[in-house]
């Protein structure tokens, strides 16, 4: 049977329901408000379509070409989008709530203030699309490509973004409670204010990242690339940074408190007026690292080396397992606050 042909038609609020439309071109037709639910539209031609408001529901638009479709506040519950193109397709406000987009290409798509709530976007391509205010609790971006992506205040509450690549991505406010973000890129990447209260970030790049003013409470970051990253003013209460490597990184004013820091590289990392209290440092390297102001009162410091870390005015009081030798290292280690134990210690010039 020939490929039926729509295109450039103004087939407006016509009933496709159920229909076997497959390979049927509707390029530039008008179909505002039609009703596809649970149409075979495989390997479809929608190029530069008009489908605002219209219903496809549980279509079936695998391959399907929506490259420039305008889609705005269209219906896609559960529909098949795998490796669909929708290049530049504008579907603001769109309903794509369980859609299934794997390997789907969206390049530059404007999806702002869209619902993809539990969509499957594994390997999909988001690269630079707009994405502002989505909602994508719970999906599935495992390997997705969202470089350069907009998902300033998107929600992306228990999303999967295994290996997900988000290099310069723009996030700021976003929402990744308990978002799975293992070996994720984020590198270069905007996440001031955003918040990733408990989510997984273990082996994640964040080179040069910008997360000032972050909420990072209970958040597990082992062996994550810090690098170079902005962490001013940023909350990693109770974070877990075990063997983490924070070369460079600007810390100023950050509440670590209760964090764990075992093994962690902090060499030449700025600390000034950071909370460190009851931190777990076991093994850190502090080489260099400025710890100007900082309160490390009960933290565990057994095995760091503090060699050339700046202790003026640190709070050093009930630091534990911490030694003489240790803290001569520094610099400034003599305008640092310590117990009246430990600095009776010091002085006595027992320990040498």
């Amino acid at each position: 049977m020939a490929a039926q042909d729509f295109s450039g038609q103004n087939v407006l609020g016509q009933l496709f329901r159920g229909q076997n439309l497959r390979n049927a071109d509707f390029s530039n037709a008008v179909i505002r408000m039609a009703d596809f639910r649970s149409a075979v539209l495989k390997d479809a031609n929608f190029q530069g379509a008009t489908l605002e408001q219209a219903d496809l529901q549980f279509a079936d638009l695998q391959m399907a070409n929506l490259e420039q479709a305008k889609l705005q506040f269209a219906n896609f519950q559960q529909a098949n989008l795998q490796e669909a193109v929708l290049r530049e397709a504008l579907l603001q406000s769109a309903d794509l709530q369980k859609a299934d987009l794997q390997k789907a290409d969206l390049y530059r798509a404007k999806l702002s203030f869209s619902n993809m709530s539990y969509a499957t976007l594994q390997e999909a391509s988001l690269q630079r699309a707009d994405l502002q205010q989505v909602n994508l609790q719970e999906a599935k971006l495992q390997r997705a490509d969202l470089s350069q992506a907009n998902l300033q205040k998107a929600k992306l509450i228990e999303a999967n973004l295994q290996q997900a690549n988000l290099q310069q991505a723009s996030l700021q406010e976003a929402l990744f409670y308990k978002a799975n973000l293992q070996q994720a890129n984020l590198q270069q990447a905007n996440l001031q204010q955003a918040n990733f209260e408990k989510a997984n970030l273990q082996q994640v790049n964040l080179l040069q990242a910008d997360l000032q003013s972050s909420k990072l409470v209970e958040a597990n970051l082992q062996m994550a690339n810090l690098q170079q990253a902005t962490l001013v003013s940023a909350d990693l209460r109770g974070a877990d940074l075990q063997s983490a490597d924070l070369y460079q990184t600007k810390l100023q004013f950050a509440n670590l408190k209760g964090a764990n820091l075992q093994n962690a590289n902090l060499q030449r990392a700025n600390f000034q007026s950071a909370n460190l209290q009851n931190a777990d440092l076991q093994g850190a390297n502090l080489v260099g690292t400025k710890l100007q102001f900082a309160n490390l009162s009960g933290a565990n410091l057994s095995g760091a080396d503090l060699s050339g870390a700046d202790l003026q005015g640190t709070d050093m009081r009930d630091a534990k397992y911490m030694t003489p030798i240790q803290v001569r290292a520094a610099k400034n280690w003599n305008k640092a606050m310590y117990s009246k134990e430990f600095r009776a210690l010091i002085d006595s010039g027992a320990w040498e």
